[in-house]
This record gives C-alpha cells, structure tokens and sequence, in this order.
C-alpha cells in the first residue's frame, strides 16, 4: 500500500514539473516571433520552421533539435546558443553571429551561411572552428 501510495506521489511530482515547461514553449515562441528577442530561452526542440527572425537576438538560447527550416535568422546573434541537431536546411544565416555556438549534428543544407561569425563554433562535424577570432583578439 505505501509503496503504490510513493509511487503515485512521485508520478505526480514528474508530470507537474514537465508540463509547465511544455506549456511555456508556446508563448516562448510567440514571444520570440513578436520581439525577436529570447536570450538564454530554452526552446530545445521548437518548431519554428519558416519563421522571420531577422536580427533577433538569442544568445545563450538552447534551440538543440530544432526546426528552423527556411528561417530567416540573417543578423541573429547566435552566440553560445545550443543548435546541436538543429535542422537549418534552406535557413537564412547571412551575417549571423555564431560565435561560442553548438552546430554539432546540425543539418545546414542549402543554408546560406555567408558572411557569418564562426569563433570558436563547434560545427556539424564537431571540428571547433577558428575562422573568425581575428575579429575579437586584435
């Protein structure tokens, strides 16, 4: 009986501390869609396909897996943000700060990547890429 009892009590604990972070996906996105601005948000598998994010800002943000298919991110900072897993196929990264950023096991293809900050970007491959670091340490 105590058993069943802890059991039942320690499943409602589970589902209370993982449904608000469900929920607060939605209006993550929202927001993110209307300001631009969502720095250090966890939006770890979001589906944000198509989406017009020109110049937004999400540093430190956590997008690991996902869907950013045909985003506009041009002039986003990314910097530190998780984009592991990440589909970024025929995403817009034109002048995008990648900087300190995860790519690894990201899909980038047909993304369009010029111009882009990579210091100290862990890429796909899981290479860190040094390109860019002039720009900081002059």
């Amino acid at each position: 009986m105590q058993l069943k009892l802890l059991t039942s009590l320690v499943l409602l604990v589970l589902v209370a501390l993982v449904t608000p972070t469900q929920a607060q996906t939605p209006e993550l996105i929202r927001q993110l869609q209307t300001t631009k601005k969502c720095e250090k948000c966890k939006l770890n598998g979001a589906n944000l396909y198509g989406s017009n994010l020109e110049g937004a800002s999400l540093s430190n943000a956590n997008l690991s897996g996902a869907d950013l298919r045909r985003t506009n991110l041009s002039g986003a900072d990314l910097s530190d943000a998780n984009l592991s897993g990440a589909d970024l196929s025929d995403a817009n990264l034109m002048d995008a700060d990648l900087s300190d950023a995860n790519l690894r096991d990201a899909t980038l293809s047909k993304a369009t990547l010029s111009v882009v900050l990579l210091c100290n970007t862990t890429l796909p491959e899981g290479r860190v890429s040094k390109r860019d670091c002039s720009r900081f340490y002059r």
